[in-house]
Parts: C-alpha cells; structure tokens; sequence
C-alpha cells in the first residue's frame, strides 16, 4: 500500500501532478499563471470558477508574483485531496456503522480494508489494524480509525 507522504498525496501522485504541472508551464520557467491553473484545473475534472480559481491561487501563492511554483501546486491540491480524504473518512466510518458506535471491532475494519483497500494483503491489512488499535483491545476509536486511514 502507499503511504500519503505530502499533504495527503502519495509519491506517485506528486510524480503525476509535476507532470501535469510541467505539461501546462509553456515556458518551462518553472511556474503557471492563473489561466494555466484553470486549465490544470480543468484536465483535472475540476470545472471551477473564474473567482474559486482566483482564490484558490491567492491562497497559496506565498510570494504575490501571480504565479505558482509546483510546491505552490502541490499545496493547492492537496489541500483540496485532504478536506477529500476526510470526508470518504467519515463516509467509511458511518458505513460501518461507527455512528452508532463510539468504536469498531478489528472485523469491521478488516472488512471495509478488503472492500476499499486497493488490493492490500492480509499482512497489510493487519499491520493497519494492529497501528490503530494502539491498546490491542480489538477495537479502533473514532481518532484511531481516521488516523489509520489518513496514513494508507
């Protein structure tokens, strides 16, 4: 399994956003413009407006030049894949019926990993269970679990 090593965002997909990002950098100087950044955004499957775009680049343009560097980028989306991941979180949590639950049994866990797991071991998918449960009580809390799934 991978592991998310940026802001929510495995190594693979940081390779495949700088590839994204140099495919629309025209120059090659290392940076996109606003209209650069819609059309990312566009390929992307994000159809955004002109002022969600425009704000979306004053957030993490750090240094005010109207164009952002790839770790500007990088920042940028993952920002928007974690607010993501949270709320597939919550949605797997509820799933498995941790609404009703202040906990969920190793099972359950173990079911929705094999369900949703992106074909992960039997070894992996005990390794996570093991990391979250941190008190071997067989149960995974709510923070247990959202940590759990946070690092996968």
């Amino acid at each position: 399994y991978q592991r998310r090593v940026h802001g929510g965002l495995t190594v693979l997909e940081v390779e495949e956003l700088h590839r994204v990002f140099r495919q629309f950098d025209k120059d090659g100087g290392g940076t996109i413009d606003i209209e650069e950044l819609r059309q990312v955004l566009l390929s992307m499957g994000l159809n955004l407006t002109e002022r969600e775009v425009k704000d979306m680049m004053a957030k993490v343009d750090e240094d005010s030049s109207g164009e952002i560097e790839f770790t500007e980028f990088v920042a940028l989306v993952s920002d928007r894949v974690s607010a993501d991941l949270e709320e597939d979180i919550a949605v797997a949590w509820t799933v498995l019926g941790g609404e009703q639950n202040e906990w969920l049994s190793s099972a359950q866990i173990r079911q929705i990993l094999v369900e949703h797991g992106d074909n992960l071991t039997t070894e992996e998918i005990n390794q996570l269970i093991s990391e979250a449960d941190v008190d071997g009580d067989g149960e995974v809390t709510w923070e247990e679990f959202r940590r759990m799934m946070r690092t996968r």
